[in-house]
């Protein structure tokens, strides 16, 4: 028979299964292709399936047992997540969010591969359908923005995404909105129109179900992040401009350090929920 361990990975996994199981991608569980998600419009007209409220609350209410929970929920998601269908990837990036909210173990298991999350949701080739791979690309850019404000004094990692997606300009279609609307939530059509468009050029699956091929440049900042090449370029680059304004500062006989030291300590705020 199977051991304690083996059976409860297997019913997380399963869970994890029918819960992402959104676009009748075959489960194996119960619920699998039965409709039965939470609908919500991307802003394109249309209602999109999502994991249910009951789900969600399994999901969470499993992660609060044990710590173990956690690792077995994350590696399910972290399958789902590359799975060739950016609805089911939409729907793992639901629990992985409600998860990686609630619990400082999740966030630990995410930041530590927060590359592959972030090939998964924004820089890699995404799949079909293409309205699921816009909405994708656009929560996880605005989660990893949300949580770098939220934990990246604790988790450092998040900050350095956000530099480097920032400095690919992946944040322009996002930025001055209001944190209500990180996730993705009430885009305006035209925007979505747009985004399309030019998504369609850089990695994000066409109607046919095969997935584009990368630009070149994409390509490079996909490398570049799993390599962590991004952290040499965003740390020469940080410190290139300090230099700048450190000269530029000499020259006007004005300092800058405490200015410069008071803007970095905003970061450090005690991260009350990180016990969670």
């Amino acid at each position: 028979g199977m051991s304690p361990a083996a059976s409860r990975a297997s019913s997380i996994r399963q869970l994890v299964l029918d819960a992402t199981a959104c676009d009748g991608a075959a489960s194996g569980g119960r619920e699998a292709g039965r409709g039965r998600g939470r609908r919500q419009s991307f802003g394109d007209g249309a209602d999109h399936q999502l994991p249910t409220t009951h789900q969600l609350r399994a999901v969470k209410a499993l992660g609060k047992r044990s710590k173990d929970n956690i690792r077995e929920l994350y590696d399910a998601i972290m399958e789902r997540l590359a799975y060739p269908s950016s609805h089911v990837r939409v729907c793992a990036l639901e629990i992985y969010e409600a998860l990686f909210d609630r619990s400082s173990t999740f966030r630990r298991l995410g930041c530590d591969r927060l590359d592959a999350m972030v090939v998964r949701t924004i820089l890699g080739k995404l799949p079909s359908p293409v309205s699921y791979a816009n909405e994708l690309q656009h929560r996880a850019l605005g989660l990893i923005r949300r949580w770098n404000g939220e934990f990246g004094a604790v988790q450092p990692k998040l900050g350095l995404a956000c530099r480097y997606l920032d400095s690919l300009g992946m944040f322009a279609d996002i930025r001055g909105r209001d944190e209500e609307g990180l996730g993705g939530r009430g885009r305006a059509g035209e925007e979505d129109e747009g985004r399309e468009g030019r998504q369609g050029r850089e990695g994000v699956g066409g109607s046919g179900g095969e997935e584009a091929t990368l630009s070149p440049a994409v390509e490079r900042a996909v490398e570049e992040f799993r390599s962590g090449v991004a952290q040499w370029r965003i740390l020469v680059t940080e410190l290139e401009n300090a230099r700048v304004v450190l000269e530029s500062s000499k020259r006007s006989g004005k300092s800058v350090l405490v200015a410069g030291h008071g803007a970095a300590g905003g970061g450090e705020a005690d991260d009350g929920g990180d016990d969670g």
